[in-house]
């Protein structure tokens, strides 16, 4: 099991990340024609693409009853979005559901999001999830197979099952998927169903950091700090923060104030660590508003205020920060 990073820098956030929640609502393009209905597709996707919703509507349904599946992506979409039509994530969910039934894989994805979540006036159903994942894994969607991955991983409709998590997530890894390949290396890290190894999982984190995948960054930036799977680095360490924080990972917006603050892989910078704690706080991140309160209470960085500092760690108390109620104590 990884260990959390050493208190040798004061505000340091340890823990790396073991799970990220599935695949956000896949948002894909239904522009593109199968042959049989190819041109009243074609003709309903040029008045789509032009803004004519009003005759881009009749043209997609009927492609849509006619078997292609295009046709009724097009329909979901401008329920969604509210293209040339009241927006109704109802029937929005409905028209994902009947392209789905005619095998489009992007809308078996979503249809098994929203019984994921329970979105959209659908009923949350992890089984419902589970099978819908299924079917678009089946056709090799990559972002299926990472999401059907969490399921095993977590138990939620189907039977927890490690082996067959981490072959799904092998196969969307396999075509480039960012979330999978940082998934793949928070159970390398973690043990998950197999032998803890640092080092596979920086390669699967920096795969996904070369992604831009702000989780993997932030991980990676975990593992250079605490030389867990490569050489400790204090510069590379802050380096893949950074590129998580602008990102808005708060922990690693937290990380870089505090590298900044204690001048480690970095000269010391007041203004850069009141930057950085001030964004992580902003996102109700305790330790961060911890340190900004700290900032607030000595002037580090800022003009000292006493009254914004223990407002700053009154609100991290109440998230359970040690640090913050015992400053509350001292703090006259």
């Amino acid at each position: 099991m990884f260990a959390s990073a050493s208190a040798r820098i004061t505000g340091q956030v340890g823990a790396r990340v073991l799970k990220i929640v599935c695949a956000a609502f896949m948002v894909y393009a239904f522009f593109f024609s199968t042959p049989a209905y190819a041109t009243l597709l074609d003709e309903g996707v040029t008045y789509f693409q032009q803004g004519d919703y009003e005759k881009a509507y009749p043209l997609l349904l009927k492609a849509g009853r006619e078997g292609d599946s295009d046709g009724y992506v097009g329909i979901a979409t401008m329920y969604r979005d509210g293209l040339g039509l009241s927006r109704d994530l109802s029937k929005a969910a409905d028209y994902y559901l009947k392209a789905a039934e005619l095998g489009d894989a992007g809308a078996q994805f979503n249809v098994a999001l929203l019984h994921q979540k329970g979105w959209w006036g659908v009923k949350q159903d992890y089984q419902m999830a589970a099978g819908w994942y299924q079917k678009a894994a089946d056709q090799g969607f990559a972002d299926a197979q990472a999401n059907l991955a969490y399921l095993y991983r977590s138990g939620d409709g189907v039977k927890r099952d490690y082996k067959k998590a981490y072959d799904l997530l092998m196969k969307a890894a396999s075509q480039g998927n960012a979330m999978a390949q940082f998934n793949l290396g928070a159970m390398h890290d973690h043990a998950e169903g197999l032998k803890q190894d640092s080092v596979e999982a920086v390669k699967w984190y920096r795969l996904a950091s070369d992604q831009g995948y702000a989780e993997a960054q932030y991980n990676l930036g975990q593992a250079y700090y605490d030389g867990l799977g490569v050489k400790q680095d204090d510069k590379k360490a802050l380096e893949w923060y950074l590129k998580a924080a602008v990102q808005g990972d708060a922990k690693a917006q937290n990380n870089a104030g505090a590298f900044y603050k204690a001048g480690v892989g970095t000269e010391e910078n007041p203004a850069e660590a009141f930057k950085w704690f001030g964004k992580a706080a902003a996102q109700n991140l305790p330790m961060g508003q911890f340190m900004l309160g700290y900032c607030y209470e000595t002037g580090y960085g800022v003009k000292a205020d006493k009254d914004k500092a223990r407002a700053l760690y009154r609100k991290a108390a109440s998230q359970s920060n040690k640090e913050a109620q015992e400053r509350l104590k001292e703090l006259k």
